[in-house]
């Protein structure tokens, strides 16, 4: 019982019910999930700290603003590459539009492992 309450305690000092990945997949995955989820602060606590502000921006910009126009996204992680503490995820993403349109496309996200843990490029 005290160590649920001391995870719980752990957790919402976190600010996130989330673990810290361990791996650069399982960083990317949660990235993905809150791209998926129109959630910029989740895809923030995944990207590495000298780009955020940048990333946040952009992100505002481009994902946001295509929200009234964009159903969902279905990404799908088709590969990795690991060399040292860099990674590349390969992806496969589908958008679907409201109007019924949609777009798929394959792409990559370049990932750094630093301060313990991997985080987005």
């Amino acid at each position: 019982m005290r160590t649920c309450a001391a995870l719980l305690l752990l957790l919402a000092a976190c600010g996130s019910s989330e673990p810290v990945p361990q791996t650069a997949q399982q960083c990317a995955e949660a990235y993905f999930r809150a791209q998926m989820a129109w959630d910029v602060d989740g895809m923030m606590r995944h990207t590495v700290e000298r780009s955020r502000e940048k990333d946040r921006a952009q992100i505002e910009s481009e994902l946001l603003s295509k929200r009234e126009t964009i159903d969902r996204f279905v990404i799908t992680i088709t590969g990795e590459r690991v060399s040292g503490n860099r990674s590349i995820i390969s992806f496969h993403q589908v958008t679907y539009f409201k109007d019924g349109r949609k777009n798929e496309f394959n792409a990559e996200r370049q990932l750094v492992f630093e301060e313990g843990r991997w985080w987005i490029l």
